[in-house]
């Protein structure tokens, strides 16, 4: 063996060198471990999970409605139809009669609730003039009374 410090050549045995005096490192002979063969274990195939992807919301395309789409009996009513009505209404025998043939019709949706809306403006209407008609007796006034008081100024 060769010293590495002086280049001496020295036996396989010492510890030192002779010509420099360094220790000398043995050649340590490594034992390789034992390779043991560990058992092949089959891996479980790997199932790839779907990725999550949050659902798009995409709002429902608008259709514009037009009068002319509507059934016959939504489509609206223009003012003077409405006019109209309350004249037809407002005579006395026949108006009645349409009125509560228009009230129950299943034509115009319309026309069926101006009708009823019409019928109970009328109840209340009867009704005032009931409670008026009321105190009026109670009270011993009449219109006759009324009018005459006040003819004389």
């Amino acid at each position: 063996m060769i010293c590495k410090n002086c280049g001496i050549e020295i036996s396989d045995d010492s510890k030192f060198c002779v010509g420099c005096g360094i220790a000398i490192e043995q050649p340590v002979e490594k034992a390789e471990p034992e390779v043991v063969a560990a058992p092949v274990v089959e891996a479980e195939p790997v199932v790839a999970q779907p990725l999550y992807q949050q659902p798009v919301y995409a709002e429902p395309a608008k259709k514009e409605i037009t009068e002319d789409d509507l059934p016959d009996h939504l489509k609206p009513m223009g003012a003077w139809s409405y006019f109209g009505l309350q004249l037809l209404f407002a005579i006395p025998i026949v108006g009645f009669v349409f009125l509560i043939v228009f009230s129950f019709s299943r034509g115009n949706l319309n026309r069926r609730s101006f009708a009823r809306s019409y019928w109970c403006a009328a109840l209340v209407g009867v009704a005032v003039f009931v409670i008026f008609m009321l105190f009026a007796l109670v009270l011993g006034f009449s219109a006759v009374d009324f009018v005459d008081e006040f003819r004389y100024y």
